[in-house]
């Protein structure tokens, strides 16, 4: 595969609007949903990894260390 020039100074509004074009003619999104027929669901999650683990694990950290570090201090 070549790859053409790109100039200095990139439309990128042209440039997306040239890929969902793209994906428009050529059906990429449907053929993409066809493959994937009869498969196993993705699941994607959001955020950083404490935020998926186990909620009280996430709420009990910070308090545990807020209440146990001025113990030490004293």
């Amino acid at each position: 595969m070549s790859f053409r020039a790109i100039a200095a100074a990139v439309d990128l509004p042209a440039v997306e609007h040239g890929i969902l074009k793209f994906w428009r003619d050529n059906a990429i999104f449907e053929k993409t949903v066809q493959a994937r027929e009869g498969a196993d669901s993705w699941m994607f999650y959001e955020g950083p990894p404490q935020q998926m683990e186990c909620r009280a694990l996430t709420i009990l950290r910070p308090v545990y260390l807020k209440m146990s570090f001025p113990a030490f201090i004293q």
